[in-house]
């Protein structure tokens, strides 16, 4: 979900607001300044010994997913467009691109397992290691894959602290980024399930909203762009690169100009905190929460 501007002040949601900005700012100097850092800073991602070819099918599946789920979505819509109001219809395009991906990346995994089962020799263990210091190697020389242990943290705790740190962060990435696109003279539109969000008064949007934002688009997004493309590419392009490109990826699948800056450091946060905890859980749960603040700032009126 796109991050809004803020607007006229609700002051009890504004107060809230606050609190929670100051305890994120506190779960930073926490994350990067206490006693403990350095285990918080510690890479627990097991690296992602797949071939680029099996890479490409899973692309390739969630591609193809996503255009039947919306091919079968619109073929509904024009057999029985009555069948509900022309909001609801977008909401139903909506949950059709999000489910058709997870389903494309399910099948593509029950395709690789079904290969591992027919030819159960490893054929990854002839993929080149990192020459570049940038680069992750595939494997610690000596040190098994199965060694790197994920961070023993529940993952609504590790989320809940994910999503605390993220938001000032992305406040005032969308500060400077709306600063720079006033300056600019580029006029920005609002992502069209938000300006829905912001007239309907109808439950039932609301409620397919709420469902489509903090459950289905946080599984979706976090199993494609970080338990995906990010964990593919960190052993093999240098990691700054990693970060960047499922970062930009991830914001650009939003269309949104006036959200892209901010998600783009919303997507590196996720991606280091799936990094760091190497539990895919932790931002799933981060991006849900993240979501939800979004919706209930809309609803409340706070932002636009």
């Amino acid at each position: 979900m796109d991050v809004p501007a803020l607007e006229t002040p609700n002051v009890p949601a504004t107060v809230i607001e606050i609190a929670l900005l100051l305890t994120g700012v506190m779960v930073l100097v926490r994350w990067q300044f206490s006693d403990h850092s350095v285990a918080y800073k510690q890479a627990r991602l097991a690296p992602w010994r797949i071939s680029l070819s099996d890479f490409l099918m899973y692309a390739l599946f969630a591609v193809l997913g996503a255009m039947i789920a919306q091919f079968l979505a619109l073929t509904l819509q024009r057999r029985y467009p009555d069948l509900m109001a022309d909001e609801l219809w977008i909401l139903v395009q909506g949950g059709a691109f999000q489910l058709g991906v997870l389903a494309g990346v399910l099948t593509a995994g029950a395709f690789a397992k079904s290969k591992l089962a027919r030819d159960p020799i490893d054929t990854w263990s002839e993929m080149p290691e990192a020459e570049s210091a940038d680069v992750l190697p595939l494997s610690v020389p000596g040190t098994p894959v199965t060694s790197v242990q994920p961070l023993p943290i529940h993952p609504l705790v590790g989320g809940l602290l994910v999503f605390l740190a993220a938001l000032p962060l992305v406040l005032l990435t969308g500060l400077v980024w709306q600063t720079a696109l006033t300056w600019a003279g580029v006029e920005v539109e609002q992502q069209e399930l938000v300006d829905l969000l912001t007239k309907t008064d109808s439950p039932l949007l609301i409620a397919g909203m709420g469902i489509l934002a903090v459950a289905i688009a946080p599984l979706m997004e976090e199993i494609v762009f970080r338990a995906g493309l990010f964990r593919y590419l960190r052993t093999r392009v240098p990691r700054i690169s990693a970060f960047l490109i499922s970062a930009v990826l991830f914001s650009a699948l939003h269309a949104n100009t006036a959200a892209f800056a901010p998600l783009v450091v919303f997507g590196v946060v996720l991606a280091i905190a799936y990094e760091r905890t190497g539990r895919i859980e932790i931002p799933m749960v981060a991006h849900a929460l993240f979501n939800l603040h979004t919706l209930v700032l809309l609803l409340a009126g706070v932002t636009t």
